[in-house]
């Protein structure tokens, strides 16, 4: 699923598949759940505005 038109029309899905991983980690980076959520949802909107630039054939966990 790392076809760009393919994300851009899968948000919801890429949210779902990655919400845990990017979660977890901030919630150890940061040591607050709170601190974690609201930084999640940071990460997304930020994943949301920068789709267009993400490119083909990378690999989009590590790129979140």
């Amino acid at each position: 699923m790392n076809d760009r038109k393919d994300l851009e029309s899968n948000i919801g899905e890429i949210y779902r598949n990655h919400y845990l991983d990017v979660f977890r980690f901030l919630i150890c980076f940061s040591g607050s759940q709170n601190d974690a959520e609201d930084l999640t949802q940071e990460v997304f909107i930020r994943v949301l505005k920068n789709l267009p630039n993400f490119k083909d054939g990378r690999n989009l966990k590590t790129w979140i």
